[in-house]
């Protein structure tokens, strides 16, 4: 039987980077005997790849649906973390995965990447909303995602519906990987920095003083990539390996190994950017929702994104990744030294 084949989307970008690091340095022996290819957008990319022995094949961009569907038909496991905002893109390979089990009639999975904001409500729009704490093991989420999405479109949300949906009219089996805030560097060739944080540190250090929305409150869990990018390999093991294991409507994985408030994480910012002179005052300022999607470059119309992941509350619990074997290495004291790190990495952009 020849190897299993996977597609890996964001090879470029931070989360997929990292995760197609960790698979190519894997010690499970059902990872080392796949074959795996990442598409990418420009030929340079595909070279770089290529130096570092990674198959890549040239994709037009994700609007382009019918030739994602197209390349998603040659493969047996679709790895999806380019985006998980983009509803038809993740169609088209559900789709695409779908073909191609009607003509070689072997089972196909898709992995597909969301997040937690998904279930999260605004301090500011929903300041009475209670912070409920899920479970992946132990509440429907995708009953709570159906609810949210009848209220509100979101669209993270609503490409996760759509998945299932469709991943249930064509038989493909998909898991969904929903992480809180990511941190810490980046495994990959391309894209090492993550977007909240990073985000949030070159306005700090624009403004010359951190700023919260509001009250500050909003609470965030938190993983480290590496941590991250495990968890995504022991899930793969597990497929590859015929396990029996969640999926479906069931088969959501958290991953927040801690949590932070808004607040919080701008008072460690106001510390580390003091100290090092790049700002005029260590003290956290808060400032109205409207002030930071004029400061913060949100276009009208994504009000929401900018409520949902930077005055969001939410908090889920993992259970399911646990339960596969999970041992995330990093602790409170990593996520300290990651927000330096971080720190001087934008700062040293800032000044180029």
């Amino acid at each position: 039987m020849s190897a299993r084949k996977i597609l890996v989307t964001g090879a470029t970008g931070f989360v997929g980077g990292s995760v197609l690091a960790q698979l190519l340095s894997s010690t499970h022996s059902s990872i080392r005997e796949l074959n795996i290819t990442a598409i990418v957008r420009r030929q340079e990319q595909a070279d770089i790849l290529a130096k570092n022995g990674i198959n890549a094949e040239l994709f037009n961009g994700l609007d382009d649906t019918e030739q994602l569907r197209r390349i998603a038909s040659k493969y047996d496991i679709v790895l999806h973390c380019a985006t998980g905002r983009h509803t038809f893109a993740a169609e088209a390979l559900v789709l695409g995965l779908g073909d191609g089990m009607k003509k070689n009639g072997q089972q196909a999975y898709y992995i597909h990447t969301t997040g937690t904001s998904n279930l999260a409500y605004s301090i500011v729009s929903n300041p009475n909303a209670a912070l409920r704490d899920f479970s992946d093991a132990d509440d429907d989420i995708y009953e709570e995602e159906l609810r949210r999405d009848a209220e509100q479109l979101y669209l993270q949300r609503r490409t996760d519906l759509v998945v299932l949906e469709t991943a249930e009219k064509t038989g493909v089996k998909p898991y969904l990987m929903m992480p809180p805030t990511i941190y810490g560097r980046g495994l990959g060739l391309f894209k090492t920095q993550s977007i909240q944080i990073p985000f949030t540190i070159r306005h700090t250090i624009n403004a010359g003083y951190p700023e919260y929305i509001g009250d500050g409150s909003g609470t965030v869990g938190y993983v480290h990539i590496a941590d991250l990018a495990v968890l995504y390999e022991l899930l793969l093991s597990k497929i590859l390996e015929g396990a029996d294991i969640p999926y479906g409507r069931k088969g959501y994985y958290f991953s927040n190994t801690s949590a932070f408030t808004w607040k919080d994480l701008n008072e460690k910012l106001g510390v580390i950017g003091y100290r090092s002179g790049a700002l005029k005052s260590p003290t956290p300022v808060s400032i109205t929702l409207e002030e930071a999607a004029e400061r913060w470059g949100f276009i009208e119309g994504n009000q929401l994104l900018l409520e949902t992941n930077h005055a969001g509350r939410s908090k889920t619990t993992p259970k399911r990744a646990y339960e596969l074997g999970w041992v995330p290495e990093k602790t409170a004291a990593d996520w300290d030294t990651e927000l330096e790190e971080t720190w001087k990495a934008v700062a040293a952009e800032q000044l180029k």
